[in-house]
């Protein structure tokens, strides 16, 4: 049941920008809807999970308080 909520949040986020990474996607749902946020590794499951989320890319994010980078995915809506 959550899972399909969240599926719907993120299709409702996408269908509006056309390309986004994942912090972008969460950032949206947070401040749109944030009582019925997901967490992270919920919404890294479904758009990992199902087929109507295309992974287009990486983008690399750098941390200054660490001096770290890592990847960063970026997600489409299937059309």
């Amino acid at each position: 049941m959550v899972s399909k909520r969240c599926i719907g949040l993120v299709e409702k986020v996408l269908m509006e920008e056309e390309q986004m990474n994942t912090h972008e996607i969460m950032d949206a749902i947070k401040s749109r809807w944030p009582k019925f946020c997901p967490m992270m590794r919920e919404l890294t499951n479904v758009l990992g999970r199902n087929p109507q989320f295309i992974k287009v890319g990486m983008t690399g994010n750098t941390m200054v308080t660490t001096n770290s980078s890592y990847a960063v995915c970026i997600w489409e809506l299937r059309r």
